[in-house]
């Protein structure tokens, strides 16, 4: 709105044409509803660390291996006591997602020489139980190539049983995309981060590192 009024200016000469009322009401009305429309994707701006998930212990986990052969054939809540664990839930069909996706990878790599740490990225259809795990496999595949940069594995949730017990611990019947959740070694989350914003790997990375520095006592 500045950037129009100044051109009008530099066109019109000195003399300032008085704003509309109308215009008025309508920037305030987009300003709110914009301000609105992210901090409800940001989950009310209760997002990472602060998240109400943050605290609750994760149950009910229960992954299976979508592309590569290293990993666990299904990750479920074993595999997660004793690790720092990230778990991304993505969508090859996801702006957001595609664009947060190099930067997790740079997390996967500062870390992964950790012992006790665990990337895991959770590849996920539009809408839950909308296709299949081949077609999952494929796109998620072919995006992999696209982007040349894979993740030693990746896992689906396609009957969102994990994604239930995030939503849930959130307070919400389900997830926005990405969701990145950070878990501590005794499966206690530590942070949950909806949507996309230029600064979240940082956090998820700090934050992560910190819980790796906090060793629990030999024997314990």
């Amino acid at each position: 709105m500045a950037e129009i009024e100044s051109k009008q200016i530099n066109e019109e000469g000195p003399r300032r044409r008085p704003i509309s009322p109308s215009v008025v009401i309508f920037a305030v009305v987009a300003i709110s509803l914009g301000a609105f429309i992210h901090f409800k994707m940001r989950g009310l701006a209760a997002n990472g660390v602060s998240s109400p998930a943050s605290g609750k212990q994760l149950g009910g986990v229960k992954l299976k291996l979508l592309t590569g052969s290293t990993g666990p054939g299904v990750v479920t809540d074993e595999q997660l006591l004793g690790r720092v664990t990230v778990i991304n839930f993505w969508g090859y069909w996801c702006p957001p997602c595609v664009q947060e996706y190099p930067h997790l990878q740079k997390i996967r790599a500062a870390l992964e020489e950790h012992e006790d740490f665990q990337f895991l990225l959770v590849s996920c259809h539009p809408a839950l139980g909308g296709g299949d795990e081949a077609n999952l496999r494929e796109r998620t595949t072919v995006f992999f190539d696209y982007a040349d940069s894979a993740p030693a594995n990746s896992y689906s949730d396609l009957s969102g049983v994990t994604r239930k017990q995030i939503a849930g611990a959130i307070g919400s019947q389900h997830i926005s995309f990405p969701c990145t959740v950070l878990v501590d070694r005794e499966r206690v989350i530590r942070g949950v981060w909806i949507g996309y914003s230029s600064g979240d790997p940082h956090k998820i990375q700090e934050e992560a590192a910190r819980l790796l520095k906090n060793k629990p006592p030999s024997g314990s």
